[in-house]
């Protein structure tokens, strides 16, 4: 009887999450996402600019290189600029802080000189690298009582509809 109750709970809330999400205006939607994620002191560039940033930030660090986030931040910047004339040492610094929200970084304090960041073991290649980011993404959506459909979600981050299941998988994971 508990198992059956559990299973038409279940149901209902995702009749209840189908019915919103289709009542959504998706403007508005992807609007207050950046909204909530630039109120947390992050920044989502586009498709395109976030994977690359995110590719540069991999080959400063897969290695177990350490480094400061002023130092990491210019290595980026300095490799995007000339695809991307738009990045700033501002916008990448606030991908960084994405990636340090989501604990990608071993930080290590230095007495008198900023912090170095080194990317955490589990985290060096970009498939893993890329799964935390969208997991901090759908965490900071979830925090702001934001429901996006895995479809919107492919849109949203990756630019096409292939990666809905992977983003399904991060749905279920952080709402179990």
């Amino acid at each position: 009887r508990i198992r059956a109750m559990r299973a038409a709970r279940s149901l209902g809330e995702r009749t209840v999450t189908e019915l919103i999400l289709q009542h959504q205006n998706p403007q508005q939607l992807s609007s207050n996402l950046w909204a909530a994620v630039r109120a947390r002191g992050c920044q989502f560039l586009g498709p395109a600019m976030q994977e690359e940033a995110l590719k540069l930030v991999l080959l400063a660090l897969e290695d177990g290189s350490a480094l400061s986030r002023k130092v990491l931040v210019l290595f980026v910047v300095q490799r995007l600029e000339p695809r991307f004339p738009q990045a700033s040492k501002t916008s990448i610094g606030h991908v960084v802080q994405l990636l340090y929200r989501a604990s990608c970084f071993k930080v290590t304090k230095r007495d008198e000189d900023s912090s170095l960041m080194q990317l955490k073991e589990e985290f060096r290649t970009y498939e893993a690298l890329r799964r935390e980011h969208d997991s901090q993404i759908v965490q900071i959506a979830m925090e702001a009582g934001l429901r996006i459909a895995p479809d919107q979600w492919s849109s949203l981050l990756y630019g096409d509809q292939s990666h809905k299941s992977h983003m399904q998988s991060i749905i279920d994971k952080l709402q179990t």
